[in-house]
């Protein structure tokens, strides 16, 4: 069908004809104003995982330190941000820009950071937790001492480990059918909350409908994966005036478990209902449910599979 795109035109002409069973024929104009449907990109507040870690004392090269930061189940496969400071010195010299720091967090290396002598650098990275909500992190040194007297040294202090959620919300001025396909690839409709075009969302973890009367349509898988980051996890939050329309060739109903009665979460989720049911995207081969990707739509809101 034919897609309006308020940024293009915010109205168009439509030329309706009718014929009638005697041939009759009218012809009539009807010109139509085209909602302009934004949303706005947030992030909610910053909560803090970890604090105030550090590694005792300090180390030089051919010294690969690790250590392990649990996060809890509910981080699985999440991204973090992880933040610490890293002192170098040496004695009766200096680092350089030879010299670096390899870290490794969970398998995969980070970053490999340069120095520029001697001083206490801040490093900011983002990290993936692992299946199990698990940070393991490795720093190695790669430093050019010319005397085993002259160590170059390094020590870690101030880790901490936070999170923050992407939402993407639509108000009362968004009420109405929202395509996300359409929205997805039009320009200029997002923002972030202080009328600042904004790229689309592409580690989204919240769509809140709880503001206003909306109906979401078109949520393909392709776009699900390329709103979201790598936990593949997304939360609708709304109401009973809200509804949601699923391709039923690309989502159903998660399997259910003995923990999850009914495909219900209770984890507090917006809204009026108690939690969330969950769905899942298809096998395109099988017709199976793949597990891979978690929509999780809050259980007040009207799902229809079509």
């Amino acid at each position: 069908g034919f897609v309006l795109d308020a940024e293009v035109d915010n109205s168009y002409t439509l030329v309706v004809r009718v014929i009638d069973g005697d041939g009759g024929i009218d012809i009539k104009s009807v010109d139509v104003d085209v909602q302009d449907i934004t949303g706005v990109v947030s992030y909610d507040e910053t909560q803090y995982l970890i604090t105030n870690e550090s590694l005792p004392g300090s180390y030089n090269e051919n010294q690969i330190i690790t250590t392990t930061y649990n996060l809890g189940s509910e981080y699985t496969n999440t991204e973090v941000t992880v933040e610490f400071d890293i002192n170098l010195h040496q004695r009766h010299g200096s680092w350089n820009s030879n010299d670096s720091i390899e870290i490794t967090a969970n398998g995969e290396i980070v970053t490999q950071y340069a120095t520029e002598g001697d001083g206490i650098y801040n490093i900011e990275m983002q990290v993936v937790a692992d299946d199990n909500g698990m940070v393991n992190m490795s720093f190695d040194s790669d430093t050019h001492q010319f005397f085993e007297w002259h160590p170059e040294l390094w020590s870690m202090d101030n880790l901490e480990i936070s999170s923050q959620s992407q939402v993407l919300t639509f108000d009362v001025n968004s009420e109405g059918e929202i395509d996300m396909v359409a929205l997805l690839t039009q320009s200029n409709d997002f923002e972030d909350g202080v009328n600042n075009l904004v790229d689309n969302p592409d580690s989204l973890d919240e769509i809140d409908l709880t503001d206003g009367e909306h109906t979401l349509s078109n949520l393909s898988v392709t776009d699900f994966i390329a709103m979201t980051d790598d936990d593949n996890t997304l939360e609708i939050a709304g109401d009973s005036a809200d509804n949601i329309k699923l391709d039923v060739g690309e989502w159903m109903i998660a399997s259910n478990d003995d923990s999850e009665p009914n495909g219900i979460i209770d984890n507090g989720g917006a809204g009026d209902g108690d939690g969330f049911i969950t769905y899942t995207n298809i096998d395109a081969v099988s017709g199976a449910a793949q597990q891979s990707l978690q929509l999780l739509i809050d259980d007040s809101i009207d799902v229809d599979l079509v």
